[in-house]
């Protein structure tokens, strides 16, 4: 329960207490001016799929921890596990 002070009252609040009404009164003034961004469900869907990918593939150690120095090598191994993965699905 928020606790406001009478219009008229010259009695200072305790800290906790402005606190709090200085959150719920910015909170106020936010809400008319937010509006939520517009959700994309085909959007939703490839990323989600797309995070799926990256989180199979990170099941491999060598690709999780990339221990390839060169970037060749490792796009070869990340290759072969997408192979590997898709072989198995």
């Amino acid at each position: 329960m928020w606790l406001r002070p009478p219009p008229d009252s010259t009695v200072p609040l305790p800290r906790h207490l402005s606190w709090r009404l200085a959150c719920v009164h910015a909170a106020d003034e936010l809400g008319s001016q937010y509006s939520p961004p517009a959700f994309d469900t085909a959007a939703y869907r490839r990323r989600t799929v797309i995070e799926r990918c990256i989180n199979r593939l990170k099941q491999f150690r060598r690709v999780a921890t990339r221990y390839d120095k060169h970037a060749v090598r490792y796009r070869a191994f990340v290759v072969l596990a997408a192979i590997s993965l898709w072989l198995a699905s």
